[in-house]
């Protein structure tokens, strides 16, 4: 059975339309049919047709689909703290790991350059007993240098690394003596040279 006809926007029971109310009737289109919710159906300008389909879902238009897209002032705050925190939690993680190796590497120069003075010194204090065979030399500190005097021989002189002092020279012949100097910056706070056991640690006090 054939739907009543009825136009989207004008209802009439009569059958016979004036030419006036042909002339408002809506243009020819898809109208949601009057007899069936969710469906739509083909105005041909005069009369409802056959040609029937289900409606597109609704789309929200306006200021309300605009809302959907758009991030309150207190999110948009929320976001900038938590990338900060982010921030600062990367830069302590660099930080707990590049400061203990700069450290370290600090450290291991600064190590190197406290054993390369006291061997310079002990090689000094070596040649120098070799030179004064009657008496022992004397080793002291002048300013940044260490001069090494021997009784019979030329004066020496070996320069202080930065950070680096003489600790002092102890000697009972001159096949027993040591050297020693110290630092605050590296890992032991003494290095010594001595005729048993070389370079290593120490300040001479076995």
């Amino acid at each position: 059975m054939a739907p009543t006809m009825l136009t989207p926007q004008v209802q009439t029971t009569s059958t016979r339309r004036t030419f006036g109310e042909l002339m408002t009737q809506p243009p020819a289109d898809w109208y949601p049919d009057p007899q069936h919710h969710g469906v739509v159906r083909y105005w041909d300008g005069t009369q409802w047709t056959d040609h029937v389909h289900e409606a597109a879902p609704a789309t929200a238009t306006g200021p309300i689909a605009g809302h959907k897209h758009r991030m309150s002032g207190g999110m948009i705050a929320v976001i900038a703290v938590a990338c900060a925190l982010v921030g600062i939690f990367v830069i302590a993680m660099i930080a707990a790991v590049v400061i203990p190796v700069t450290r370290y590497e600090r450290t291991k120069e600064s190590n190197h350059e406290a054993y390369t003075t006291v061997s310079d010194i002990g090689t000094a204090v070596a040649h120098a007993m070799v030179d004064s065979p009657d008496g022992m030399p004397s080793v002291e500190q002048v300013g940044s240098d260490v001069v090494i005097r021997s009784t019979d021989g030329p004066q020496q002189t070996v320069a202080l690394e930065p950070g680096v002092d003489l600790g002092g020279f102890t000697a009972q012949d001159e096949e027993t003596w040591c050297v020693w100097v110290t630092s605050s910056r590296t890992m032991s706070p003494a290095y010594q040279y001595s005729t048993w056991g070389g370079l290593e640690a120490g300040d001479c006090s076995r």
